[in-house]
C-alpha cells in the first residue's frame, strides 16, 4: 500500500486505495493548519476510495480526458450536438490548471468529475459534473470522486 506522504515524493501509487494527489504538508507552500486539512483531506478520500474498491486520481492526459467524454456520454447519452463536455473542453480546463478526477475499477473508468475556479480567483471550485457508470452505482464511487476532488482543491488553498 502506498501512502499519501510516498505518493507525495515521487513513489508510484498502486491498489484500490490509491491516488495520485501530492500531500500538501510536503510542498512547504500552505501554513500547518492548512496542511492538516489537507493531509486529512487526502487520507479521507484514500478511504473512500478503498471502500468503493476503485483507484482515485487527477487526470490531464488527453486519452484520459477522451476516457471522461464517453463515460459522461454512456451516463447521460445526450443529444450527440449538445454533450455535457467535450474532450476538447476537459483539455483546456485542466491546461488552465482546473480539475478532472477518475475513478478506476482496475483498467476500466467507472465514474469521473470535473470542476473549476470560479472567483475570486483561485479561491473556489465550481463542481460542474459528476458521474458513475452503471456498473459502479451503489458502491460510493461518487463519495470517493468528491473527496478527491475536495482534497486536490484544499493542496491549493481552497
Amino acid at each position: 500500500m502506498t501512502s499519501a506522504r510516498e505518493m507525495a515524493v515521487g513513489q508510484q501509487a498502486s491498489g484500490p486505495e490509491a491516488t495520485d494527489l501530492p500531500a500538501a504538508e510536503r510542498s512547504g507552500l500552505y501554513p500547518a493548519a492548512a496542511s492538516d486539512a489537507a493531509g486529512a483531506a487526502v487520507r479521507a478520500a484514500e478511504s473512500a476510495a478503498r471502500a468503493a474498491g476503485v483507484r482515485i486520481r487527477t487526470l490531464t492526459d488527453l486519452a484520459g480526458l477522451d476516457e471522461v467524454y464517453r463515460l459522461y456520454d454512456g451516463i447521460w447519452r445526450p443529444d450527440p450536438s449538445n454533450p455535457p463536455v467535450t474532450t476538447e473542453l476537459l483539455r483546456a480546463l485542466t491546461k488552465a490548471g482546473n480539475y478532472v478526477g477518475a475513478a478506476f475499477d482496475g483498467p476500466r473508468m467507472v465514474g469521473a468529475c470535473m470542476g473549476f475556479f470560479g472567483a475570486p480567483a483561485d479561491t473556489a471550485l465550481h463542481s460542474h459534473i459528476a458521474g458513475v457508470a452503471s456498473a459502479a452505482l451503489a458502491r460510493s464511487v461518487g463519495i470517493a470522486l468528491k473527496r478527491l476532488q475536495r482534497a486536490w482543491a484544499m493542496q491549493r488553498g481552497g
